[in-house]
């Protein structure tokens, strides 16, 4: 799908390149953040509330995407 959107067959490559380091880096950023949301602002809750803010977020931010066809 992901290719269907680029503007140019030229740069599939480099922007196959940054979506895979826009997914890899967030995943080990998050293993960081709860262990000190867990180990020191407040446990699982801390852990739990975050997570759902964060998931809350995220669909509000892709309601503006439109359509591929």
């Amino acid at each position: 799908m992901v290719e269907v959107v680029l503007p140019h067959a030229e740069d599939r490559g480099k922007v196959l390149a940054v979506l895979t380091l826009s997914s890899a880096l967030p995943a080990i950023a998050a293993a960081g953040i709860s262990l000190l949301l867990i180990t020191s602002l407040g446990g699982f809750p801390a852990f739990f509330l975050a997570s759902a803010v964060t998931g809350i977020a995220a669909a509000v931010c892709v309601l503006p995407i439109r359509r591929v066809s």
